[in-house]
């Protein structure tokens, strides 16, 4: 009879959920309880709670279950502990899979634990009040960081308050987002933090990692959750977006007069790119707050819920001991000139808040504005077309100002290393022991000269295994020469 495997669910002390599979339920069970996994999800979890367990005929559906539960919500991952079918079927995303979760036997394991720290009832299912109780005592904290697996198979990184909700408008399409013509999407990890500045930083952080550390901490890294749950700097980026790992002089980005909320968006989306997060509004046209800027954002809704408005520019910069006014005229005022490089280094020099200062998108500051300035802030630009929108003048002052601390690299594939010399050697074998037949190397008194050659051709791009092992399937192929079809057979 082939060995039973099967699926299981713990609840960890902080309330979430840890799922995973085993042929020795009883046992790996008994090993969470212990600690005896050192990077697992549940080790610093403890006291743990079997929740749920299904039985499967084999790894591999017992594999698919698990993979499946733990792109779930918790709203779907408690419905079923319910044994509600009912509603895991309408919130389950494949039919196959919810059959073979409804189709398999009743968890096997009774009560066994020492009650005090761990339980596993009947049906490894909690009475409804005593449900109800856990979730009230393991009371989730109000921000949490997300992330979820695209239906191409990229990643999604955000923030929210309401999970739940924010998750079904991902799953909806209705996000507006990097998700919207991804579907469908699957919640792959969350953390809940205690502020919405951490949640933040942890976001700006898991944004900044590759695939294969973020495909790690889905899976249970426990250095990688300590990691984002301590807070400990991945780079100064978060640093600058958060303020509460380094002290990084951030200007205050100043709008005097926007006229669109789109634009006041994507200024807000240019400034969070590169980690500011201070936005102050000088009687915006259309009034605060304006509808129209959340979707040109893009995301970088923290820029806009923190914006400040003023009814003057002198109100709005009172605090700031650096004023740059940023056009491409000097209107007649006599200031110093600088170059958005130089404002930067002066920024992170200089102590005292710093402000930049752009104008209305259809004319600019003002003589008036630019005279409260301390300096006046140009971009070499082509004086036959000297023209930038409010987004563009800010991404360009913001850059600048980041190049004074460390940016996060964008993600980046992981490039295999080079494969040993005697695997490359092999494919150059095979190469030569197809051509000697036709004569490739002939004259003899040219063939060292010519495979010579011809290895420093196959030798320069330094292929790796999974490309020494591609390019050797080809020339196995050639050699076979073409298949007969079974019509011709």
């Amino acid at each position: 009879m082939p060995m039973p495997f099967f699926v299981y669910m713990l609840r960890c002390s902080d309330g979430l959920f840890y799922t995973g599979h085993t042929d020795d339920l009883e046992v790996r069970v008994a090993q969470h309880h212990t600690g005896h996994f050192p990077d697992c999800f549940t080790l610093r979890r403890r006291p743990l709670e079997l929740v749920w367990s299904s039985e499967f005929p084999s790894r591999i559906e017992a594999l698919e279950a698990e993979r499946k539960i733990k792109g779930w919500s918790r709203k779907k991952k408690e419905v079923l502990i319910a044994s509600d079918w009912v509603k895991v079927s309408v919130l389950a995303s494949r039919a196959r899979v919810l059959r073979v979760l409804r189709d398999a036997a009743e968890p096997l394991l009774g009560t066994n634990g020492t009650e005090a720290e761990m339980t596993v009832s009947k049906n490894s299912v909690r009475p409804e009040e005593d449900r109800r109780s856990v979730s009230k005592d393991n009371a989730q904290p109000p921000f949490l960081t997300y992330m979820l697996r695209c239906g191409d198979g990229s990643y999604y990184v955000g923030h929210t308050d309401e999970l739940e909700q924010k998750f079904a408008q991902h799953q909806a399409g209705t996000a507006d987002d990097y998700t919207t013509t991804r579907q469908p999407v699957a919640l792959a990890w969350s953390m809940p933090f205690l502020s919405r500045d951490a949640a933040f930083a942890a976001e700006r952080r898991l944004k900044g990692w590759s695939r294969a550390k973020r495909e790690a901490l889905i899976a249970g890294d426990q250095n990688l959750t300590a990691q984002l749950q301590s807070g400990a700097p991945i780079s100064r980026m978060a640093a600058a977006a958060t303020g509460d790992e380094v002290q990084i002089n951030r200007p205050v980005i100043v709008l005097v007069r926007p006229q669109l909320g789109e634009n006041i968006g994507k200024a807000a989306r240019a400034m969070l790119n590169f980690g500011l997060n201070e936005i102050r509004l000088v009687a915006p046209r259309d009034g605060w707050p304006n509808p129209s800027a959340g979707p040109a954002a893009a995301g970088a809704n923290m820029v806009l819920e923190q914006a400040q408005v003023f009814e003057t520019l002198a109100e709005a910069v009172a605090d700031c001991a650096h004023v740059y006014a940023t056009t491409v005229r000097k209107r007649g005022v006599s200031k110093p000139v600088v170059t958005p490089e130089q404002a930067a280094q002066a920024i992170h020099r200089d102590p005292g808040r710093s402000a930049l200062v752009f104008g209305p998108e259809r004319s600019g500051l003002d003589s008036d504005d630019v005279a409260l300035a301390r300096a006046i802030l140009t971009v070499p630009i082509n004086p036959e077309f000297a023209s930038l929108n409010l987004a563009q003048a800010v991404i360009l002052c913001a850059y600048e100002w980041s190049k004074g601390i460390t940016l996060a690299q964008p993600t980046a594939e992981e490039i295999l290393p080079p494969a040993p010399q005697e695997e490359l050697d092999g494919m150059i074998g095979q190469l030569v022991t197809m051509l000697e037949p036709t004569e490739y190397f002939k004259p003899d008194s040219r063939s060292d000269v010519t495979m010579r050659t011809l290895r420093g051709i196959l030798t320069k791009p330094g292929w790796n295994r999974l490309e020494i092992r591609t390019l050797r399937g080809v020339l196995s192929s050639l050699r076979l020469g073409p298949r007969r079809s079974k019509d011709t057979a």
